[in-house]
């Protein structure tokens, strides 16, 4: 299968916001909201697809700010909207104070929105006139879920794998395992042998196994060299601010950085010899470097 079924629909997002995946049927579903800022595009392209019908449910992979951060703006649009978590991340949701800290730790944020449902890992789902089974997929988030259609063998799989690899391991940062748990869910994908993969962010894919090659050689390569991954995480955080800004003066990005625990853990573990201020001028630097920020004297852009 190199392409979806004509009741999936795609939409490829970008880096700041997670793709989503359209559901079509009886049970509208999206899976995966985006980012707050794209709600409402995403919802004039949800218009169109769906033909002016409501929308009925989110489930959301995980929830990071770039996956669940339209929820709020879906559940302003579509009242009786069903929001599916993962069950890991219920009591979270429930306070929500417990979010906006989580958020807070790792420099996003994120509206306030109402879960109704759970989802549960090691189940089965019928969408439809199709069946996915719900797998834990623990590593970059803890409580994270993917989807799987085993007749059609279409993988959703967030920000576990994606075509170049997968999202930063958060556990890590502090100092937890977190590395043990990706291989865990690279190997199951692997068992699952999935013929088409909807990930996160960047394009669907079929060349499956070259891909899980390319995310087992990463993995290889921050077991061997945690700071390597702490500093490709570091800029992560960086570029992910500055896309969500555009455009921030030195001053700004200084001011907001040395206040983002996340970042101030990271460089405390992993660069303690290095003072907050030239570790944030080594991460602007390197960003520079891949062309992935200009700097126009005090002014950073975002490319």
């Amino acid at each position: 299968m190199n392409t979806l079924p004509s009741d999936l629909v795609f939409f490829d997002r970008g880096w700041l916001s997670s793709n989503s995946l359209l559901l079509l049927g009886k049970q509208t579903t999206l899976v995966d909201s985006g980012h707050f800022s794209h709600a409402p595009l995403l919802k004039e392209l949800l218009n169109g697809a769906l033909e002016r019908a409501p929308l009925q449910s989110i489930i959301n992979t995980h929830l990071h700010s770039d996956h669940c951060g339209g929820n709020a703006h879906f559940q302003s649009c579509f009242p009786a909207l069903d929001i599916r978590i993962p069950s890991g991340q219920w009591r979270e949701v429930l306070d929500w104070s417990h979010m906006e800290r989580t958020n807070e730790g790792i420099g996003q944020s994120c509206p306030a929105f109402k879960a109704t449902s759970q989802i549960n890992p090691n189940t089965e789902i019928r969408i439809n006139d199709r069946v996915w089974q719900v797998h834990a997929a623990p590593g970059h988030d803890m409580e994270a879920i993917l989807l799987f259609a085993p007749l059609e063998k279409i993988l959703i799989s967030g920000d576990a794998f994606w075509e170049n690899g997968f999202g930063v391991v958060f556990p890590e940062l502090s100092q937890e395992e977190g590395f043990k748990h990706v291989r865990d869910t690279l190997s199951l994908i692997g068992d699952l042998d999935p013929n088409l993969v909807v990930p996160g962010h960047g394009r669907m894919f079929t060349q499956v196994k070259d891909s899980l090659n390319l995310a087992y050689q990463k993995l290889d390569y921050f077991e061997s060299n945690p700071v390597s991954h702490a500093k490709y995480a570091s800029n992560v955080f960086v570029k992910f601010k500055l896309m969500q800004e555009q455009r921030m003066s030195f001053s700004t990005l200084k001011a907001w950085a040395v206040t983002c625990p996340v970042l101030i853990q990271t460089r405390e573990h992993f660069f303690p010899h290095v003072s907050f201020h030239e570790w944030l001028n080594q991460i602007i630097h390197d960003l520079t470097l891949k062309k992935s920020i200009a700097v126009h004297g005090q002014l950073l852009l975002n490319l």
